[in-house]
C-alpha cells in the first residue's frame, strides 16, 4: 500500500472511540492482523471497564456492544485504499493474501482446538469444545472451498509457520515446560476465542465484497452468525479458567 494510498483512512474514527483502521502490512502475515486486532480490543477492554466503574460484566456489555457497533461502522465508512487507483489484478491479489493468511491460521486454529480437548475430556469445557471442533474443521474446509474458487494455490509454508508458532506457545505460555496447567486452559482458550473473532471478521469482510469476489454461493451471514454463537459458548469457560489459574 503506498504511503499516499494509506494516510486516506488515517484518523477515521468509530463509535466506540478512537481510529479503528487496521491496515495490511507490506508481507502480510497472520500474526500482522491479529496483532492489530488484539491490541485495538485490548483498549476497547480498558475503556470499557473504566466506563463501567469495574463491574466486569457491565464491562464486557459495553465492549460487545461497541465491536459490533465499530464493525456496522467500517462495513459502511471505512476505505483505506481508494476503488480508482486500484486494478482489478491488485484486488485479486489483496483477496488472495487475505485468504491465504485466514487459511494458515484455520489450520493453526484447528490443531489447538483438538489440544485443548485432549487435555480436557471428561469435563463441561471439553463437551464444548467438542462440538466447537466439528464446527472448527467446517469452518477450515468451506475455506479451503473458496480458496478453490478463488483458483487459489496451496500455501504450505504459512501453514507450517502458523503451526510452529501454535506449538511453541505450549511452552511459552503455560508456566509448565511439560505439565499441563491451570494456565495453559486459560491461554488456549484465549488463543480459540481471538481465532474465532477473527474468522468472524473475515466472514465480514467476505460477506461486504462477496460478489465482486464471485463468492456469493457462499451463506456468509450464516458463517458470522455461527461465529458469534461459538464465541458465546466458550466465553463463559474463559471466566472458569481464569478463577482456576488465579484463584
Amino acid at each position: 500500500m503506498r504511503n499516499d494510498e494509506a494516510s486516506e483512512g488515517e484518523g477515521a474514527a468509530t463509535p466506540g472511540g478512537g481510529s479503528d483502521v487496521i491496515r495490511e502490512p507490506d508481507n502480510s502475515v497472520v500474526n500482522d492482523w491479529l496483532g492489530q486486532r488484539v491490541a485495538r480490543d485490548e483498549d476497547r477492554a480498558e475503556e470499557a471497564l473504566t466506563e463501567a466503574g469495574g463491574d466486569e460484566q457491565e464491562a464486557e456489555r459495553i465492549f460487545d456492544a461497541a465491536s459490533h457497533e465499530g464493525d456496522e461502522y467500517r462495513s459502511q465508512h471505512t476505505q483505506t485504499i481508494r476503488d480508482d487507483r486500484m486494478s482489478s489484478d491488485d484486488r485479486r491479489r489483496y483477496l488472495r493474501i487475505y485468504v491465504a493468511d485466514h487459511s494458515a491460521a484455520a489450520a493453526a486454529g484447528v490443531a489447538l482446538t483438538r489440544r485443548c480437548l485432549r487435555s480436557n475430556e471428561g469435563t463441561a469445557l471439553g463437551d464444548v469444545l467438542r462440538e466447537l471442533l466439528s464446527q472448527i474443521e467446517e469452518d477450515a474446509t468451506t475455506l479451503a472451498a473458496m480458496r478453490t474458487e478463488l483458483n487459489l494455490k496451496d500455501a504450505p509454508l504459512k501453514r507450517a509457520v502458523a503451526l510452529v508458532g501454535e506449538r511453541l506457545a505450549r511452552v511459552k505460555f503455560n508456566g509448565r515446560l511439560i505439565r499441563y496447567s491451570p494456565l495453559s486452559r486459560l491461554i488456549e482458550i484465549e488463543a480459540i476465542l481471538t481465532g474465532i473473532d477473527a474468522k468472524r471478521s473475515l466472514w465480514l469482510a467476505l460477506q461486504q465484497h462477496a460478489h465482486a469476489a464471485a463468492l456469493d454461493r457462499f451463506d456468509l451471514s450464516e458463517l458470522v452468525g455461527r461465529a458469534e454463537k461459538q464465541r458465546s459458548a466458550l466465553r463463559p469457560h474463559h471466566l472458569d479458567a481464569a478463577a482456576a489459574a488465579f484463584g
